[in-house]
C-alpha cells in the first residue's frame, strides 16, 4: 500500500471499535475520515467530529448516510463494511480504495486522455444510474468524490445523499454540495435525480480539461454562473463536448437519462458516430443558457405576491401574527379577483383588506392541477392534510405553499419547523415569509434573527409609498 494519508494529530484516537487507526485520510463538513485496520482489512473510518456530537441534524445526516450505503450494492460505489451508532463517537467503516481522487489525478498529472475519460464517465454514470434506480440521489457528484482505484472509478461520500420517501435531513433553506459542480436545482428545489446528471457533466468537463465548468469568487457568483452562463468547454474535443452538452442543460427536463448516457458511452467506444445523440443537440446553445421555469417568477405571480405581502403585513400588525389563510375568505368572486390581479400594477391601499388566502387562491386557480393546487385545496377546505400536501409543493419551491406550510406548523406550535420553511421563503425574497419568520423568531427568542429579517423586509419595500402611514415599509419598521 502506498502511503496516501496524513499522520495522526495528538488528539486523534489510536484505536476505535476494534480498528487500529493508522492515519488521516481527510476531513469533511461534519466528520473526520481515518484509515483503519482490523484483522488485516483496511477501511476508511468516518467519524463525527467531537464538537458536533450533540448536533441532532449531524447525527440524522450520519444515519441517512449509513442507511443509503446499506441499500447500495454496486461495484462502482465504495461498499460499507460496518457502522456503530452506540459508541461515544459514531462511525462508519467503508472499504478503503487505494488510489487518488479524480480531482488529485487531474491536478497531479493533467486531464484524462479520451479513452480513459470515456471509460471513467461510462462507469461513474452506470454507478449513478444504479443509485437512481433504487431511488437514491447522491447530491454531491464532484471530482473529489470519485476515487480511481485498480478496479476502476468508485463513487464515495454519500453524506448528503437522499433516498426518495425518507424524511429530508437537509432542510429546504439549506444549500449543500460542492459549489462549482452543483446544478441549478440545487439552489431552488427538492432533491431530484437530475441534479446528479448536471453535476456529472460539470465533473467531466474538469476531468477532460483541468478546469471547472463554472467559476466565481464566491458561492453566489458561482450560482449566478450556473444559472446564467454557458459552461466552459475549453480544452475538450468535439466528441467530449457533444456528450457533455445535454447533461448541462439548465432545465432538468431537457437532460438525457443516465441509462441513455451509458448506452452512448458504450457505443462510442466502438464507433464515434452516434446519430441518436444528435437529437439532444438541437437548440443546444439556447438550452445551455435558458433559465428553467422553476427559477423564474411569472408576471402574474409577481403581482399576486406584491398584493399578498401588503395584506399579510397589515394583518400581522393588527393581530400579532399572520392569520390562517383559510379563516378569512374574501367575499370577492373568482372573476373579480382575477380581474384585480391582471389589471392592478400597485398594492391595494384601501381600508378593506382581503385575506392572504383569497389572493393565493387566485394563484392556485391559475394552476388548476398539480401539487401546489392540492396544497391550496387543502387549505381552502381546512382539511387535516395541509402539512402533508403543502410539504410536497413547498419542497419544489412554490412560494405560496411555503408560507401556507409555515403558517400551519406555527399554528400547531411547531415553531422550529415553521422557522425552517419561512426561512426558505425569506431567502427567496418572499416578504410575507420574512414576517412569518419574524413572528416565529420572536416566539423562539431569536432576537438577532428577528431584527435581521425586519431590516431585510424594510429594505425590500423602500420606495413603495413611503409617505403613507399604511406603507409596507412603515409596517416593517414599527414591528
Amino acid at each position: 500500500m502506498s502511503q496516501d494519508f496524513e499522520a495522526l494529530k495528538a488528539t486523534d484516537p489510536k484505536s476505535f471499535g476494534g480498528w487500529t487507526i493508522k492515519g488521516r485520510l481527510g476531513e469533511g463538513g461534519y466528520s473526520t475520515i481515518f484509515l483503519g485496520e482490523k484483522s488485516g482489512q483496511l477501511a476508511a473510518l468516518k467519524m463525527i467530529r467531537k464538537e458536533l456530537l450533540n448536533d441532532s441534524k449531524v447525527f440524522d445526516r450520519f444515519v441517512t448516510e449509513i442507511n443509503n450505503l446499506e441499500r447500495i450494492d454496486h461495484p462502482g460505489v465504495a461498499r460499507i463494511i460496518e457502522s456503530d451508532l452506540s459508541t461515544d463517537v459514531p462511525y462508519i467503516a467503508v472499504e478503503y480504495i487505494e488510489g487518488e481522487t479524480l480531482e488529485k489525478r487531474v491536478h497531479n498529472r493533467g486531464p484524462l486522455d479520451e479513452k480513459e475519460w470515456l471509460d471513467c464517465l461510462s462507469k461513474v454514470a452506470a454507478a449513478l444510474d444504479y443509485c437512481h434506480k433504487i431511488a437514491i440521489t447522491h447530491k454531491d457528484v464532484s471530482p473529489g468524490n470519485i476515487l480511481l482505484g485498480d478496479e476502476g472509478p468508485k463513487l464515495i461520500d454519500f453524506g448528503i445523499s437522499y433516498h426518495e420517501g425518507d424524511l429530508r435531513v437537509t432542510q429546504p433553506d439549506e444549500v449543500v454540495g460542492t459549489p462549482s459542480y452543483m446544478s441549478p436545482e440545487h439552489w431552488d428545489s427538492s432533491p431530484r435525480s437530475e441534479m446528479d446528471i448536471f453535476s456529472l457533466g460539470s465533473t467531466f468537463i474538469f476531468a477532460g480539461s483541468g478546469h471547472p465548468a463554472f467559476v466565481g469568487k464566491s458561492k453566489q457568483e458561482i450560482r449566478g454562473a450556473i444559472w446564467n452562463e454557458s459552461p466552459n468547454f475549453d480544452g475538450l474535443n468535439e466528441l467530449q463536448i457533444k456528450i457533455l452538452t445535454p447533461l448541462l442543460y439548465k432545465d432538468f427536463k431537457e437532460r438525457p437519462t443516465l441509462s441513455e448516457l451509458s448506452q452512448w458511452t458504450t457505443q462510442l467506444k466502438k464507433d464515434r458516430s452516434l446519430p441518436v445523440l444528435e437529437k439532444y443537440l438541437i437548440s443546444s446553445k439556447e438550452k445551455l443558457l435558458k433559465e428553467p421555469n422553476y427559477l423564474l417568477p411569472t408576471a402574474e405571480s409577481s403581482k399576486v405576491r406584491r398584493m399578498y405581502y401588503f395584506f399579510a403585513l397589515t394583518i400581522l400588525v393588527l393581530i400579532g401574527y399572520v392569520v390562517s389563510s383559510a379563516s378569512n375568505e374574501s367575499a370577492l368572486s373568482e372573476e373579480d379577483l382575477m380581474q384585480e390581479i391582471t389589471t392592478s400594477e400597485t398594492l391595494d391601499q384601501s381600508n378593506t383588506t382581503p385575506s392572504p388566502s383569497a389572493d393565493v387562491q387566485v394563484a392556485s386557480r391559475a394552476r388548476t392541477s398539480g401539487d401546489a393546487a392540492n396544497c391550496y385545496k387543502a387549505v381552502e377546505g381546512k382539511t387535516n392534510d395541509i402539512v402533508r400536501l403543502c410539504t410536497i409543493s413547498a419542497s419544489k419551491g412554490d412560494i405560496e405553499s411555503i408560507w401556507y406550510l409555515g403558517d400551519e406548523l406555527q399554528k400547531n406550535k411547531q415553531n422550529s419547523e415553521a422557522a425552517q420553511w419561512f426561512l426558505r421563503g425569506a431567502n427567496k425574497g418572499d416578504y410575507n415569509s420574512m414576517l412569518g419568520l419574524v413572528n416565529v423568531y420572536d416566539k423562539l427568542g431569536n432576537t438577532n434573527g428577528r431584527l435581521k429579517w425586519l431590516e431585510e423586509c424594510a429594505k425590500g419595500y423602500e420606495g413603495i409609498n413611503e409617505t403613507s402611514p399604511r406603507s409596507a415599509i412603515g409596517r416593517c419598521k414599527t414591528l
